[in-house]
This record gives structure tokens, sequence and C-alpha cells, in this order.
């Protein structure tokens, strides 16, 4: 008797306590899912469709064909699932294009004989030096999303290459030797800005 009145007085406080636990257990479930479901919408919206970069990224590039080829075919730019994974993978190949511009100065600086024209090549070494500088701090910009940042830095960077392209139309007025490879550097300079202005956009 003891015994039955004792459990039937004590039973309904475990129904007490385990109320709220389940209460709070379903409570995280929903907090989790809603977590999960936000989560995943983001990635789409951000998310790259098939076809992206070839309708809205290359057609306003200075060179269609080379960004279709050198950008729009690289392996991380197709494996990229966001606007800001591209925007990087756009940094990491424009400071390839700015290391392929200095090789190619130092293969062909020691063929240069006259004064003038090693004082110029000399120049636009510092010049690139400095742009793949600028061009890898923008990297780091565009990681933490600091992407007005990263914009201010690739200009600079632009800058510093124009510094080296005008040097060749002051007098005595030269073609420039590195232009092809100035082309392809300031082509990733504005596909940088392009993907920019489709991100801020949004």
């Amino acid at each position: 008797m003891i015994g039955s009145i004792f459990f039937s007085h004590f039973s309904p406080k475990k129904k007490i306590y385990k109320i709220p636990f389940e209460m709070a257990r379903t409570r995280n479930l929903i907090v989790i899912y809603a977590a999960i479901f936000l989560l995943c919408a983001t990635n789409s919206v951000q998310a790259i469709p098939y076809g992206f970069i070839e309708k809205y990224i290359c057609p306003d590039s200075p060179d269609i064909g080379f960004c279709l080829e050198a950008f729009g075919k690289d392996p991380k730019v197709l494996e990229a699932d966001s606007l800001l994974l591209t925007e990087v993978r756009a940094l990491e190949i424009g400071i390839d294009k700015i290391l392929d511009t200095l090789s190619y100065i130092y293969l062909i600086r020691g063929d240069i004989a006259d004064g003038i024209g090693q004082g110029r090549i000399n120049a636009c070494t510092e010049n690139y030096k400095t742009a793949e500088k600028q061009y890898r701090t923008a990297v780091e910009q565009a990681k933490q999303e600091k992407l007005n940042e990263m914009l201010n830095s690739v200009q600079e960077a632009k800058n510093s290459m124009f510094e080296c392209e005008n040097i060749y139309k002051s007098n005595p007025i030269k073609p420039s030797p590195i232009e092809d490879y100035t082309e392809k550097a300031l082509t990733m300079t504005e596909i940088v800005s392009i993907i920019y202005k489709i991100i801020m956009d949004g």
C-alpha cells in the first residue's frame, strides 16, 4: 500500500520533468533544420549555374577568347560553387599571368643592349613585382570577403602594370617587348572587376 502510494505520488513528477526535455529536444531539432535550410538556401543563391561564365563574365571582358580559354576552362573555376570562390580563382590566375610576364622579362632582358632599353625593362621588372604583391594582398582580402579592399588592391596592381606600358610611350617611343603578356595580365584585372560587380549587384 505504501509502495503504491509512494509510486502514485511521485510518478507525475517524472512526467513533469520529461515533458520539458522532449520540448527542448524538439526545439533544438527545429533550430538545426532551420540552420541547414538557410545554409542550403545561401549556397543555392551563390552557386554558379552552368554557362554562367560564358554568358555573363567573358562577354564583358576585353578579350573574350582569352577569357573563355584561360579562365572559363580552368578546372578550379569549373569546380567553384560560389561567386566568391570564382573571384579568388580569378585573382590566382591573375598572379599566374603576372609571373608569366616576369619570367619573360628575365628571359629577354639580357638581350637588350642599349641603356634606355635596360632602364625601361628594369623599371618594368619592379612594376610587375609590385603588381604581384598587390595581387597576393587582394587574394587574402577576397578570402576574408573584404571585396572593396580587394578591388582597390587590384586597381593598384593594374596601375603598376600601366606604369610599365607608359614607359614605352615616352620619347623615344618604342613598342613594349612584353605587350602580349601585359594584355593577358590586364584582362585578368577586368575579369576580377566584372565578377566583383556581379557579386555586389547581388
